[in-house]
């Protein structure tokens, strides 16, 4: 049985570790000074060499040449203790994955472990791989032991989330934080490993390997091991999609381009080509991240673009410039938040493409037959109508406070049959529901077009309430019976108003203080009544 690929090619000296030259030369010279800590954490990206620098510390720090050691920090890798490390038959190195010995009987058995002096060493090394995944009880449990531990122990904790580490235990040791590689250091790695596999690889290959790791190198090289098990001609970049199951980025920047144009059927389109062809629906919901991410990023820098799509061949990457020039900056950065939303949904959704199908859509726009009704809607000039006050002394109910009312499209009679009866509308919720009526009162009427009731509310709570399923229905309900025409509610707060909507809505604040109805307040000795007014405006239930 053949190794794999990232095993075969383990660093064997810190020299040979990729990318992390902060790490490996503040351990050399700890090495060399003989200042080894009793106690390290490692953390970091996965595959970024947390357990290959570990074990190469323990083989130095048991290394029979000392001298070599002292020189240069490096373990010779010659000794019988280097060769025993090299097998991985070396007794005085305990490597314990935290993920399946994570409680605190483990530990316990750790902390008398620990007593026993190495058996041919000079240091006995515990290495805790995933350690954030010990539970509460057995950190507690270590906290003593890694303070201080015997003369002959060192303690190398790894980690790819620190975060979940308590500072207690952070605190205890020295921390090193490992990075992802870059894309130099990761195509250097693959470059010496296809030179030693006598492989053969496109550059562009290559290129995609490499943002395909994502910045690990273990990742590259098992992208690479499923290379070299299929095939032993040169691999271009197309084998490499087909072998690795990756979307086409054709299909990815055909999507993109048609939601630049706003038209949705070639978008979705385009993902259901995707979908047919095999592609997972999540890596497709990955690339096209990506590729937007590229786009955007390229509106900003180039340079920053350009590095981002390197994985794009030619003239993939002169198509990416054409979208990146063509595309709103604002559609470009509300793709990037959509579809980060659609790939934590498809996880849980039952149809994955739905999630990318709704953020298609959504940013596409509306169908040209809703963008002529609202181009109409917008070219209608609003005029306002406010009944003309009456000198008497008995007050008169209140009409609305202000209605935009699009002449041109609405139905005048419906328009001015809500405008007389307004009040009597607003009395017959308070018989059925005192908070939705008072926050009617505040309410401020925008337009009634096509028998769509526009209305805007100081607060978001008050829209909240006014748009919950039961109170919307009610007022509904009860416009439709004073009007006789079909009424559907819709509400917005101040903060989301035009600047047409927001002189509208100062205009109907203006007119007086907050519209009254003939009907009895709620007085306070009423103590029910008060209980069922706040229980209608805030949604809740009367708990004896």
């Amino acid at each position: 049985m053949s190794q794999a690929l990232y095993r075969t090619y383990r660093p064997q000296t810190f020299a040979e570790v990729a990318g992390q030259e902060h790490v490996t030369a503040t351990l050399l010279e700890a090495l060399k000074r003989d200042r080894v800590s009793h106690a390290y954490v490692f953390s970091g990206p996965r595959g970024t060499g947390k357990t290959t620098v570990a074990r190469l510390l323990a083989r130095s720090l048991n290394c029979e040449r000392s001298e070599h050691v002292q020189a240069k920090g490096e373990p010779c890798n010659e000794c019988d203790a280097c060769l025993r490390a090299q097998k991985g038959t070396e007794l005085d190195l305990v490597e314990i994955d935290a993920a399946s010995n994570r409680g605190i009987d483990e530990i316990r058995e750790l902390r008398e472990r620990v007593r026993f002096a190495p058996t041919k060493g000079k240091k006995k090394v515990f290495l805790i791989d995933e350690f954030h995944m010990l539970t509460k009880e057995a950190f507690n449990a270590l906290l003593k032991t890694l303070e201080e531990p015997p003369e002959h122990v060192v303690f190398i904790l790894a980690t790819t989330e620190l975060h979940q580490v308590p500072r207690t235990v952070l605190s205890r040791a020295q921390q090193f934080s490992f990075r992802s590689l870059d894309n130099a250091a990761l195509k250097e790695t693959l470059e010496r490993v296809i030179k030693s596999e006598a492989m053969s690889l496109e550059p562009d290959a290559l290129d995609l390997l490499i943002a395909r790791a994502d910045g690990s190198a273990r990742d590259a090289l098992s992208l690479l091991d499923v290379l070299t098990a299929v095939t032993t001609q040169t691999i271009d970049a197309q084998t490499v999609r087909q072998l690795l199951a990756l979307p086409d980025v054709a299909r990815v920047q055909e999507w993109f381009a048609a939601v630049v144009a706003r038209d949705a059927s070639t978008a979705i389109t385009a993902l259901a080509a995707a979908e047919q062809s095999g592609t997972d629906i999540l890596e497709l919901a990955r690339s096209i991240q990506r590729y937007v991410r590229s786009v955007m990023l390229y509106q900003v820098s180039q340079e920053l673009g350009e590095k981002l799509a390197m994985e794009l061949t030619s003239q993939q990457q002169e198509t990416l410039r054409s979208h990146a020039s063509k595309a709103p900056q604002k559609l470009a950065v509300q793709a990037a938040a959509l579809i980060t939303q659609a790939a934590n949904d498809i996880r849980h959704s039952a149809l994955p493409m739905v999630p990318l199908e709704i953020v298609t859509i959504r940013l596409c726009g509306p169908t040209p037959q809703k963008q002529q009704l609202i181009e109409e809607s917008e070219q209608a000039k609003p005029t306002m109508q406010t009944p003309a006050p009456e000198l008497r002394e008995a007050k008169p109910s209140p009409a609305p406070k202000v209605v935009n009312l699009e002449s041109k499209v609405a139905d005048t009679n419906t328009a001015n049959e809500l405008l007389t009866k307004w009040s009597e509308a607003l009395n017959t919720i308070h018989a059925e529901n005192v908070g939705v009526a008072g926050l009617l009162r505040s309410a401020v009427i925008l337009s009634f077009t096509r028998g769509a009731l526009l209305v805007a509310v100081t607060y978001p709570f008050y829209r909240e309430r006014l748009m919950d399923r039961h109170n919307r229905q009610l007022i509904e309900q009860h416009v439709e019976r004073v009007t006789g025409s079909k009424v559907i509610l819709s509400c917005k707060i101040l903060s989301d108003l035009s600047d047409e909507e927001r002189t509208i809505y100062e205009t109907g604040k203006q007119q007086g203080p907050e519209q009254e109805s003939n009907v009895e307040p709620v007085e306070p000795a009423n103590v029910q009544g008060v209980t069922k007014m706040a229980v209608d405006l805030l949604g809740g239930q009367v708990i004896d």
